[in-house]
């Protein structure tokens, strides 16, 4: 009843949209969530309506109906009453008590109307386009895939390349078929190399990727469970990624060898990097601090001094990979050296922020049990004078592996012994509570009920010398 009361508040129409702006436009995704939404008084819990031009549109058009439609309703219930005649006045009762289900229903079909009959055959002739593009580059083109790390792969291979090649590189995180292919307009054949990310999805995205894009090099950045509820398992998933090294063969095709799932997958397909040794070189002298990572670099009688801005352990291997193929690339010394100097965090990947006197790292765009973890190593290898806080919601798309994969991040979270552990109050925070039981976890744990509350107030909360971990988000849609 409290749901279907919240229905004639004016805050159902901005719910509405938030909820379909949120699952991307997807109407699927968009119903599951609206059957089981508690109340549409309290949709907007971790962000809020962003007024795009599109929602823009779709407001004032809902907004139309909305006023046509209970106009009219009203005007049969008042010819009902003039004219004693039932019939009217059942009507508009049955219009007014199905209202709620009519708007969403309303706004749907014209949605899915215009995804079927003009967004998806225009955005097919624009992939077909970018793979005529693709194939006839003159340039090399470098596919970058995995469950993680991707991104921060492909900017750290732009950054360094971009120093002595004309490069360009997918924006952010756009890593789907129409992203390479509104990025294949913009590309002018002048690029030497051209650095394509692949996202994973749904079943065989990696493989049409690679087949449209039609890539000289594969790098896989590692295997992890991630976008589980639509590839069903996590061998499906490693096909997948498998399927661009494939492609591209041994010569050309290199993975991440500090992940043992994709390192024994991949055995005899490609050549496999470490924190200990990559292309022939040795890794030494590693030091990791919350101001940066630093290592040296040993081949023969060669050696390069590595430092960057990049934060974690983890990052090791890929500092390392990048050095060593702009190296094969033809970059000297003291140009790899120079350029990675200038390496900083991307924007929610392990990004380091000031506030007062406390630290807070925002990886927030780390949605995977590998990346976790290995923010939970090095926020358990850096040292703090204040209190360690360690915040996370857990992980979305996991499937058939939801409840280990969260116990193995709360046993991960205990492991890494900070003060305090603050989890959002969503069907993951049971598990991770088991973990952290498993794990004997002594410290102070905090559920949340209003995201969007906490992360507005956090800095308002830390004293100097904290330092604050943000793994991941959750979008509104999931429980």
């Amino acid at each position: 009843m409290k749901k279907y009361i919240s229905c004639y508040f004016p805050s159902y129409i901005v719910a509405i949209l938030y909820m379909l702006q949120s699952t991307e436009y997807s109407l699927v995704r968009f119903w599951a969530w609206w059957m089981r939404a508690e109340t549409f008084s309290k949709i907007e819990k971790r962000r809020s309506l962003e007024l795009t031009r599109r929602t823009r549109t779709l407001l004032l058009g809902t907004q139309i109906f909305v006023v046509t439609y209970l106009a009219t309703a009203f005007l049969i219930a008042f010819i009902a009453r003039s004219s004693n005649n039932l019939l009217p006045l059942i009507i508009s009762l049955v219009m007014i008590i199905f209202f709620p289900l009519l708007l969403p229903l309303a706004l749907s079909l014209p949605l899915y109307a215009v995804r079927v009959f003009y967004v998806q055959p225009k955005q097919k002739r624009e992939i077909a386009t970018a793979h005529h593009i693709f194939t006839s580059h003159p340039g090399k083109i470098i596919a970058v895939a995995g469950s993680y790390g991707k991104t921060t792969m492909k900017e750290l291979l732009a950054s360094v390349l971009s120093t002595k090649f004309t490069v360009a590189a997918t924006p952010g995180n756009k890593n789907v078929a129409i992203s390479h292919a509104r990025f294949a307009k913009k590309l002018t054949k002048q690029e030497q190399f051209v650095i394509v990310e692949f996202g994973e999805g749904r079943k065989k995205d990696v493989e049409n990727f690679t087949a449209n894009v039609d890539p000289d090099f594969g790098i896989i950045t590692g295997i992890a469970p991630n976008h589980l509820d639509e590839y069903g398992n996590l061998l499906d998933l490693q096909m997948d990624l498998l399927s661009l090294i494939a492609h591209t063969g041994p010569d050309h095709s290199f993975i991440n060898g500090d992940n043992g799932q994709l390192k024994q997958a991949a055995v005899g397909q490609a050549e496999a990097y470490s924190a200990d040794e990559v292309l022939g070189w040795q890794i030494t002298d590693p030091k990791i601090a919350i101001e940066g990572t630093s290592f040296v670099m040993k081949k023969q009688s060669q050696s390069m001094q590595i430092q960057s801005q990049l934060i974690g352990r983890h990052q090791i291997a890929t500092l390392a990979f990048v050095a060593a193929f702009a190296e094969l690339l033809g970059m000297s010394k003291q140009e790899i050296e120079a350029a990675m100097h200038k390496t900083k965090a991307f924007e929610h990947r392990m990004e380091v922020k000031h506030f007062d006197g406390a630290w807070v790292i925002d990886d927030a765009y780390n949605g995977n049990i590998e990346g976790m973890k290995a923010g939970l190593a090095f926020m358990s290898e850096i040292s703090a004078t204040g209190k360690k806080v360690y915040v996370t919601p857990g992980l979305v798309d996991q499937g058939e592996e939801t409840e280990r994969v969260h116990r193995e991040l709360g046993l991960a979270i205990a492991t890494s012994k900070p003060d305090v552990v603050v989890l959002m109050k969503n069907s993951a925070e049971p598990y991770i509570q088991k973990g952290l039981s498993d794990g004997q976890f002594n410290g102070q744990i905090k559920v949340v009920t209003d995201p969007l509350l906490f992360y507005t107030n956090l800095t308002h909360t830390l004293a100097a010398g904290d330092v604050v971990m943000l793994q991941n988000d959750w979008t509104d849609n999931y429980a």
